[in-house]
């Protein structure tokens, strides 16, 4: 497939027959494209939101062709058209219109419906222009909501793309191999010619981790439901390269033991429960975040005692609603975090130790952005569950993870790991956030001899 389109010259796509109800989004794209040739089309510039136009937009987006894995290959640095009825559309103004939407949704100033099916287009036309996707694990988790009757190919349709085309040696389509078998080939090749482990950021498990398939293998045949860490390749500080072995279904890897966890909350849930008027009727995030809470606020004793940043960074997964890294205002970040941590608390005199403090925190939040900060919050915790460590710590961690369970550093990671033992081995369970440990601290204390660099083999 990837010679026979690599030798194409242009390539015509068709979706099928139109329809009276789809006309109206033919005439929006083309309004939308007249209008970007000349000015930043904005939100004024388009159809009230009840207009017949979105639905119609959405009909086209949800078209079968958009959600199938192998004609990614279709338009990738193709000159490539859409032919819908006796509709033709350039596939570049399809990309233009889709970037459109997906900025235009971040203001929440168009209606939801149809914004949900020109994702996979925005995943499509990431990877056509030019090829530049130069985080290997993030081309897997892009497209692993396409459809494909083999599940091996949500492997073997990508191998065409970069950077997985670049591997050393290349992979080999083997249909002999069960699909378990493809995705650990792919994933070791990509540990050993990439230098890193940060493929490991996408392992996802259910709170049960399924025994007959490696842990440290991810499930791209699988839809994700939680966000994927930045990537602070916090094991990858100065240099660190990853250090490991492999035999089949085992992986062998030096990592610094940090800590082990003495609690873990309940899973937090992902979805919002909003009532007719767009405020929250439940939050998922709150009794968990109490709970949680209730540990640490009596440690506050102060207005600008560093714990409160440190719980609100946690609550976010160390990112604001803009998916900055840090956040690139912290004084607004703290006061946003004000602003909810006193809506959701029972008793505004759990804030601080003295009432003057819960009353000077309570002020400091009247100029905070609760929902921008709820909405960084929310994304960073869905389907995830607070801990707390042995040493005194605290973050957010995968859904699978118990008490017990040990918080590694492996050289070459994105993030620091939960593992589990499984008697004389170890399984993965996902990599969590540590607000002390996102940037290769552990790496530094093993140097001082302050932490054990030690061998893990994880099944």
């Amino acid at each position: 497939m990837a010679r026979i389109y690599g030798s194409a010259t242009r390539v015509c796509v068709w979706l099928g027959c139109t329809t009276a109800q789809m006309q109206p989004a033919f005439e929006l794209i083309d309004a939308i494209v007249s209008r970007a040739s000349s000015t930043v089309t904005n939100r004024a510039e388009l159809p009230n939101p009840t207009s017949e136009c979105w639905s119609a937009l959405d009909i086209f987006f949800s078209a079968a062709w958009f959600n199938r894995l192998w004609v990614i290959q279709e338009v990738h640095s193709h000159a490539c058209t859409v032919f819908c009825g006796e509709y033709e559309i350039r596939w570049k103004d399809i990309v233009l219109v889709s970037r459109l939407l997906l900025e235009l949704s971040t203001t929440n100033d168009l209606p939801t419906a149809c914004l949900a099916h020109i994702m996979n287009a925005i995943a499509v036309l990431n990877i056509n222009s030019g090829g530049q996707d130069s985080a290997t694990s993030g081309i897997f988790d892009r497209f692993r909501h396409f459809n494909c009757t083999d599940q091996r190919d949500k492997v073997y349709a990508l191998l065409s793309f970069p950077p997985l085309c670049k591997l050393q040696p290349p992979i080999q389509p083997d249909y002999s191999k069960s699909v378990a078998e493809v995705f650990e080939e792919a994933t070791v090749r990509i540990f050993t010619s990439c230098q890193n482990l940060s493929l490991l950021s996408s392992l996802e498990h259910d709170c049960a981790i399924n025994e007959e398939w490696p842990s440290w293998v991810p499930r791209w045949d699988r839809s994700r439901t939680t966000q994927i860490l930045h990537n602070y390749a916090s094991g990858r500080a100065q240099l660190s390269l990853p250090r490991i072995k492999y035999r089949p279904k085992v992986l062998t890897s030096e990592g610094i033991r940090i800590s082990r966890f003495s609690w873990c909350g309940v899973v937090i849930g992902g979805e919002v429960d909003k009532a007719a008027d767009n405020k929250f009727k439940m939050d998922p995030l709150k009794q968990p975040f109490q709970e949680w809470l209730s540990k640490y606020l009596p440690k506050i004793t102060h207005s600008t005692n560093p714990l409160l940043l440190s719980i609100a960074m946690t609550l976010t997964v160390g990112l604001d609603l803009k998916s900055n890294c840090p956040p690139l205002d912290l004084s607004q970040f703290r006061l946003d975090f004000l602003a909810y941590l006193t809506a959701i608390l029972p008793s505004l005199d759990m804030l601080g130790t003295t009432q003057h403090l819960s009353q000077l925190l309570v002020a400091e939040g009247l100029a905070g952005n609760l929902p921008n900060f709820y909405g960084a919050a929310i994304r960073g915790c869905g389907n995830k569950r607070f801990f707390c460590t042995q040493n005194g710590a605290f973050g957010i961690g995968p859904r699978a993870a118990q008490a017990g369970d040990h918080i590694v550093l492996l050289y070459g990671s994105n993030a620091p790991c939960v593992l589990r033992t499984k008697g004389p081995y170890y399984q993965f369970v996902g990599e969590c956030y540590l607000h002390q440990h996102m940037h290769g601290e552990a790496i530094k204390m093993a140097a001082e001899e302050l932490l054990a660099i030690e061998e893990f083999e994880i099944r």
